[in-house]
């Protein structure tokens, strides 16, 4: 998932002017500050929050994904579509696990980064996501989203607040009570000087060998595999791939 500001700010205007209320009065229902709402509708670098995101969703009864990247005054139907909060049985494939991250630099020569992604052993008391901490480069303080069964985000924002960072994992598998092992997704970063980098992502519970030459060319291929031309989709064959591989090494 890719996040577009104009179409964030397209999508907090219309919110607001479809209830009919000012900025200072829409922001006291969402939690948030007049300027912030200000800001959200018209400033050069809005970036939400994570609890502006649920906060929105929830007003407009619909996604987050749907807040971020659909034109919702053109899109109406997408109202009430938002699909019930995940609850206990979902969160416990995340509960207490930690995962290398793995991903490519945007330049060249092409070579591996890995992270480790670490999550806490129970949600927050009000069930709204899961705290953890991405290390990579930086550090950086994290809450994990569950929306549906196919679909997980990671909000990601630096301890000193100059980057911030979204993952989107959209085909964990809730069928069985199994711990989330691995899978693809999207990363996509914000750094310091404001810019949007979107990349593919690897995480797995095991350490790959990225040493190994067959494992870091098979790793690229997940990672580049028809990622060009600004693609950056997955596809749940991708997706289940990617993980039966990881548990044959393993």
């Amino acid at each position: 998932m890719e996040y577009d500001k104009k179409v964030f700010q397209n999508n907090v205007y219309f919110l607001r002017h479809k209830s009919g209320l000012s900025q200072a009065r829409f922001g006291e229902k969402i939690g948030i500050s007049q300027h912030l709402v200000s800001v959200y509708e018209t400033g050069d670098n809005p970036n939400p929050t994570m609890e502006t995101l649920v906060s929105l969703s929830r007003y407009a009864n619909t996604s987050i994904e749907a807040i971020l990247t659909l034109n919702l005054e053109d899109n109406v139907f997408n109202f009430g579509t938002r699909r019930t909060s995940a609850g206990d049985f979902e969160y416990s494939h995340f509960e207490g696990m930690t995962y290398y991250v793995y991903y490519l630099q945007e330049r060249l020569p092409v070579q591996f980064y890995r992270g480790f992604l670490s999550l806490d052993e129970k949600y927050d008391r009000e069930h709204l996501f899961l705290h953890g901490t991405v290390t990579t480069g930086h550090t950086y303080d994290c809450k994990m989203v569950i929306e549906g069964n196919n679909t997980v985000y990671l909000y990601g924002t630096e301890i000193n607040l100059s980057r911030r960072f979204h993952i989107g994992l959209y085909y964990p598998d809730f069928r069985e009570e199994i711990k989330y092992r691995a899978g693809l997704g999207i990363l996509t970063r914000i750094d310091r000087r404001k810019h949007f980098v979107g990349m593919r992502v690897a995480l797995s519970v095991d350490a790959l060998d990225i040493d190994d030459v067959e494992i870091s060319n098979r790793l690229k291929q997940f990672l580049t595999e028809g990622a060009g031309n600004g693609q950056l989709s997955i596809n749940r064959d991708k997706d289940d791939e990617f993980r039966e591989w990881v548990q044959r090494l393993y």
